[in-house]
Formats: C-alpha cells, structure tokens, sequence
C-alpha cells in the first residue's frame, strides 16, 4: 500500500502557501502521496501552480469539492453547477497527471425514493467518466455513512455503479463504513465486495461524539487490526484522513505498527 496525507482547506487554511507547507512536510516525512481537495473557487490558483504539484516526488489524487455539491440533486440547476464543477476538477487533475479524482454520489430528498436519485445519478456519469477518460483520469465513487439521505452506504449500491459502469472505480472508506453499521464485520464484508475495484483506501478512527477526521487510527474506539491486515495484499492508495496533519503522521505509525506485528 501507499501512504498518502491530506489537507482540508475549509478547517485548516484556504492559503496555497498552507497546502504547499504541507506538500513538502509529507514529502519530507516519507508519504508515497497527496490527496489535493481543491475549493472550486480557488481553481484557478491550483490551476496556476501546476508546476508545483508536478515538481514533487509524490503521487497525488484529487477530492472533488464536498462543500454544497450534489451531482444527483433533484434541483436541475444544483446538479448541473455540479456537473460543471467537477468537470473543471477533472481537468485540474489531468494536469497534475493525478491518479484518480474522488467523488460524493450525492444526497436524495427526504420525501422521494433514494433509487429516483440513483437513477439521476446513472444519468450523469456516462459523460463525465468519458470526459475523465479524455483527460487520463479515474474517477473514484466513494461510499457514505448513514445521514443526510445520502447515496451508496451499503455495498449493494455501490457495486450497482460498478457493475453498470466498467470504467468507474471506488474509493472505499472505512470510518463511513463503520458509522453506517458498527455490527462486527459490516466494513469488513463491504471491503471484500468491492475491492478489485478499489483505487483509494480512506482510513481514520471513529470515537462517538466526534467527526472521524479528527480521530487518528490509535484513538479509534473500533479496533482496526484485523482491516489493516486485509491491505496488506493491497497494492493502491491510502489516505490517512485526519483533519490535523500531526494525527496523520499518528495514523501512519499507527498501521506500520500493526503491519510489523502480523510479521
């Protein structure tokens, strides 16, 4: 597996200057990569300082703006201005020859069946995977947790997505998996089904009471061991999101650990 850190622009700092500290603080501390998440009104910026990204010796992916998007929305003109977005985000990833660009399915409305959405959704991503394909980049769904009428919070719908569309990829994330279902083995039997068409891996605690983010992998409440022995055979990305990065270089020590056990 490949260790990669992260930086979230709306907790932590809009400022590139910021992102770039932390670019070279993971370079320097021996990450494999960097999850860019990119504020759609700072692309221009990103796409400006190309040659910074390209000059680092990491990998790097890109999270498609969380922030009010929903490419499955029922309102025409939230799902279109987020079409419009991501596709703008495609573009930025394809400069920096990123490895793949994740996304949020996006969210129903309470009042409506959630397959109405995923069938908004189907609409939309044959041309977007096109236009990603045209750029060099994958795109990456990710699974949710269980709020907020969100879609893909069970591997059955997510693996919906993937059998329909062969280009399409996951991201699969462990603390949204748990926080949906803490029953012993729900995150692990969702891992299993999706996996050979997993790129990015997103690893983080979970403590009740807290966001996961702000939770390293050594103060999770759920013991992670037997997860992180299944990516030992896994060959692609793993993000350690944690909001601070200090909890990120705990997240990494913290699986090396446990990796150096099961030897």
């Amino acid at each position: 597996m490949k260790f990669f850190a992260t930086w979230y622009p709306y907790d932590s700092g809009m400022e590139m200057q910021k992102l770039f500290a932390v670019i070279e603080k993971a370079e320097k501390d021996g990450f494999a990569g960097f999850e860019v998440v990119p504020p759609i009104e700072l692309l221009p910026e990103y796409n400006k300082n190309t040659s910074f990204f390209l000059g680092k010796n990491l990998l790097f992916t890109v999270h498609f703006d969380y922030l009010g998007t929903n490419l499955c929305s029922k309102n025409k003109g939230i799902k279109e201005e987020s079409i419009r977005q991501l596709r703008e985000t495609i573009v930025f990833a394809g400069k920096i020859k990123a490895k793949a660009v994740v996304f949020h399915p996006g969210m129903y409305y309470e009042e409506e069946n959630p397959e109405v959405a995923v069938t908004r959704l189907i609409g939309v991503l044959p041309s977007l995977l096109k236009f990603a394909k045209e750029n060099n980049v994958v795109l990456a769904i990710e699974n949710m947790e269980n709020k907020k009428q969100q879609l893909c919070i069970s591997p059955e719908q997510v693996m919906e997505f993937l059998q329909k569309f062969p280009d399409l990829m996951m991201c699969f994330d462990i603390a949204h998996a748990l926080y949906t279902n803490q029953k012993k083995n729900f995150a692990e039997e969702f891992w299993r089904a999706c996996k050979e068409r997993v790129v990015e891996v997103h690893m983080s605690g979970i403590k009740e009471g807290m966001p996961h983010y702000k939770v390293n992998l050594g103060e999770s409440s759920i013991d992670l061991t037997s997860f992180i022995q299944q990516l030992k055979e896994f060959s692609g990305l793993v993000k350690l999101e944690n909001l601070n990065y200090e909890d990120i270089v705990l997240s990494k020590k913290y699986v090396e650990q446990k990796l150096g056990e099961s030897q």
